[in-house]
């Protein structure tokens, strides 16, 4: 695992070209998606762009999601 909880991170990938290169706060670990770790991460500025898969695929606005994380890279220092 890249991330531990309480970590800044950027995230690295994302489908929402917007959110790549963003600062978050690693909060805790999230319910794994196709095998691989998610963590429930916090925007640390704006909300960030994610699909709810909840409601159909929408997208919108959030200051919470879970993202992969081989997809975040932790803040060192």
């Amino acid at each position: 695992m890249n991330c531990k909880p309480g970590d800044l991170a950027y995230i690295t990938g994302s489908m929402f070209p917007e959110n790549i290169g963003r600062v978050v706060e690693v909060l805790r670990p999230a319910e794994p998606m196709d095998g691989l770790p998610l963590w429930r991460i916090r925007a640390t500025g704006e909300p960030l762009t994610f699909k709810w898969r909840a409601f159909d695929g929408e997208v919108g606005k959030t200051a919470e999601a879970d993202h992969h994380d081989c997809a975040l890279m932790p803040i060192s220092g």
